[in-house]
């Protein structure tokens, strides 16, 4: 599984890849969200959350929500399990602090 930090800078966004464990974690966190109906605006400069990818599937976390497309039909889940917050902390101790803010609580 890859973890793309996007962050509209003229710069590559960083990426990474989770192990099977943690991947596999995180996609269970993903299918326990509750499925909602309204997808946020995608932000503009700087900051602009997570792209996760597994697969065929991409799933878009920013703004309290995320947007999975893949095969199927688009689903939209709201961020009730800190997966956003989660990821940011995973991107500061990869030394990402500069471009999602704040510093490791770990």
């Amino acid at each position: 599984m890859e973890i793309e930090l996007d962050a509209f800078s003229g710069r590559p966004n960083p990426k990474w890849t989770l192990s099977e464990n943690e991947g596999s974690r995180l996609l269970e966190k993903i299918a326990s969200l509750p499925e909602v109906n309204d997808a946020p605006h995608p932000p503009g400069l700087g900051f602009r959350g997570f792209v996760v990818r597994s697969g065929d599937q991409s799933i878009r976390v920013f703004g309290g929500r995320l947007v999975s497309e893949g095969p199927g039909p688009v689903k939209i889940y709201r961020d009730t399990a800190g997966v956003l917050k989660e990821l940011a902390e995973d991107a500061r101790e990869r030394g990402f602090e500069d471009v999602v803010g704040g510093s490791s609580r770990r």
